[in-house]
C-alpha cells in the first residue's frame, strides 16, 4: 500500500462514507511529470483520485492552488471512468506515455496526464 503515501507525498485528502473511508487524493512533487505536463502545470501533482471522484478532483485543485500551484492529474489510459470524469471537470489532456509500472496483467501500463482547468 505504499502507493497511499508515497515519499513525494505533499498532503491528502480521504472521503468518507458511513465512516467507511471511499476515496482518496493527494499531492506530491512533480519530479517523474514529463516536461510537456511541466510546462503546463508547474510542480504540483495530483494523484489519480478513487472512489467519490468529484469532490476529491476538487479537493486536490484546492490544495494545490493554496501552494500557487496548477495541478496535474495521471490517469491509466484503460481507466475509461476516471478519464470522463476528468474531461466533464474541464482538465485537459496534455501527454501521453508509457507509465514505469506494470498493470496487474504484467504490461507497462500507459497513461495519461492531464492539467487543471
Amino acid at each position: 500500500m505504499a502507493w497511499l503515501a508515497p515519499s513525494k507525498l505533499i498532503a491528502a485528502r480521504v472521503a468518507e462514507q458511513s465512516g467507511a473511508v471511499v476515496g482518496h487524493i493527494g499531492i506530491g512533487g512533480s519530479g517523474e511529470m514529463p516536461p510537456a505536463v511541466l510546462d503546463m502545470a508547474g510542480t504540483a501533482e495530483i494523484a489519480s483520485p478513487r472512489g467519490s471522484g468529484s469532490r476529491l478532483l476538487s479537493a486536490g485543485v484546492r490544495m494545490a492552488e493554496m501552494r500557487g500551484q496548477r495541478a496535474a492529474l495521471t490517469v491509466e489510459s484503460e481507466g475509461a471512468a476516471a478519464i470522463a470524469l476528468d474531461e466533464r471537470h474541464g482538465w485537459r489532456r496534455v501527454h501521453s506515455g508509457p507509465s514505469g509500472w506494470r498493470t496487474a496483467g504484467g504490461r507497462e501500463a500507459w497513461v495519461h496526464y492531464y492539467v487543471s482547468p
